[in-house]
């Protein structure tokens, strides 16, 4: 993966100094962002050209602005509608599917993260709820020195898993409960100041 400072765009500024040249300057920054979370730059570049679209965009519309098959933008904006980073909007008289990219990041960043989050915490935390009876029982039962110190081994580090994703779920409770009481920025307040 190319960093940004690596991209043409990034080091030698856009081709022109016009707006396009300015959100393409943000589209390469958003696309290798999203590919720091997993996802391919394709999809980072739709999320960018969605975001700057003046009205909603319909899979032909982004198969031209993207160059590629409407099979493949079918794809691709499946994948940005499942990480809430876009959804599908109705227009009136309309019969196409038309989407749009969500613009508010940080209901992005709670819907996507704080999503996965939670699935990561349950998923360990239902494994080691399976597991951690297996090596305590065992431990109790008095088994030989050898695979009694395997097992000892073996539980310290579950210990220590578990203890991290009790961290983890804490984690993701206190950042839901902040959210809901934080106050946003007036963006319009601050750009008045020096």
């Amino acid at each position: 993966m190319k960093d940004l400072e690596d991209t043409h765009v990034a080091k030698n500024g856009p081709e022109t100094e016009d707006i396009e040249g300015m959100r393409e300057l943000v589209i390469e920054a958003m696309s290798q962002s999203m590919s720091l979370y997993g996802f391919n730059a394709t999809v980072g570049r739709l999320c960018g050209i969605l975001f700057f679209a003046k009205e909603p965009m319909s899979l032909d519309d982004m198969s031209q602005a993207m160059g590629m098959s409407k099979t493949s933008v079918c794809t691709t904006i499946k994948t940005l509608v499942g990480a809430k980073a876009a959804k599908q909007v109705w227009l009136r008289g309309s019969r196409k599917d038309m989407y749009v990219a969500e613009k508010n990041f940080f209901q992005y960043f709670s819907d996507f993260f704080c999503k996965n989050l939670r699935t990561e915490v349950s998923l360990n935390f239902a494994v080691l709820d399976k597991v951690l009876p297996f090596y305590e029982k065992t431990l109790a039962e008095g088994n030989p020195s050898s695979m009694r110190a395997e097992v000892e081994e073996d539980l310290n580090k579950l210990l220590e898993v578990k203890r991290y994703y009790t961290w983890l779920d804490s984690f993701v409770k206190l950042y839901l409960e902040d959210l809901k009481i934080l106050q946003l920025p007036d963006l319009a307040e601050s750009s008045d100041e020096p």
